[in-house]
């Protein structure tokens, strides 16, 4: 019995829920850039140049790299890969709530700025590892392909839900929109498993040779760095051409950084 439940691999069920969890940890790869919209609104209420409000997601940038880099090191441990889904989820949920209680700081809000891009920078490269460690091979090309979707559909949730929000009662309800991040947590504690079954064939083993990148591999992160390099220039300055040029409110400065996640989604 044991030697047919290998070879059958894990249940559908098992692979369905997983991966329905796995993209929802997707989702949260641009929660930094909820607050975008808000920009005028908040270099306006304190009295900030345009290059001082672009470090509330300039900054989370930075620690977006620093996660990867911490992630890297604690994969690599006995540490679980649900217990730091979690963990990386409710960093995003702690930065995106505090604000909504003390928001007369600027310093502060840089600072929860700084922990929503540590846990989402925590997500996106624990998006990776879960689908290489608990989807079986036939599931992870395609998992891998919807995640850049999903990454588009959970940053036009924040970005047009964040907007409107703030339309309603101000840039400080702009907040409010991480409730959504609540919601994949519970995304992820019931759906995505402590304990994976096992998906790695024998030859996916790691062998502990060392892995040689070919220059394709430099290639394409070059032009990646270029494609997000260009993505952060238009959501760090939407907002404020917008109000500027008083081409609308906060809503529409929503309505026009989310049109560029919609051509993701359909590229994707």
């Amino acid at each position: 019995m044991e030697t047919t439940k290998s070879i059958s691999g894990p249940s559908k069920s098992y692979v369905s829920k997983t991966r329905i969890g796995v993209l929802a940890v997707s989702s949260m790869g641009m929660a930094a850039l909820a607050i975008t919209p808000s920009y005028a609104a908040i270099a306006s209420n304190f009295s900030l140049s345009n290059t001082s409000v672009q470090m509330l997601t300039s900054l989370p940038n930075l620690f977006m790299m620093l996660a990867g880099l911490i992630i890297g090191k604690l994969t690599a441990t006995k540490l679980n890969l649900k217990t730091l889904t979690l963990s990386a989820a409710i960093l995003v949920i702690i930065g995106g709530f505090l604000p909504l209680a003390f928001h007369t700081n600027f310093m502060f809000l840089l600072f929860c700025s700084c922990l929503v891009g540590l846990g989402q920078g925590a997500c996106t490269n624990l998006s990776q590892v879960l689908i290489s460690q608990m989807l079986p091979e036939t599931e992870r090309q395609s998992t891998m392909g919807l995640t850049t979707t999903f990454t588009n559909l959970g940053g036009i949730v924040f970005i047009m839900g964040g907007g409107q929000l703030a339309a309603t009662n101000g840039w400080v309800n702009n907040y409010w929109i991480y409730l959504f991040s609540a919601l994949i947590l519970i995304v992820i504690l019931t759906l995505v498993p402590m304990h994976p079954a096992a998906v790695n064939a024998a030859n996916d083993q790691d062998t502990g040779e060392q892995i040689k990148l070919n220059k394709y591999v430099f290639y394409c992160a070059f032009w990646g760095f270029c494609t997000l390099l260009l993505n952060n220039v238009l959501n760090n300055n939407i907002s404020l051409f917008v109000a500027e040029e008083e081409l609308g409110a906060t809503s529409q400065a929503a309505l026009t950084s989310t049109v560029s996640l919609i051509g993701g989604c359909y590229a994707a």
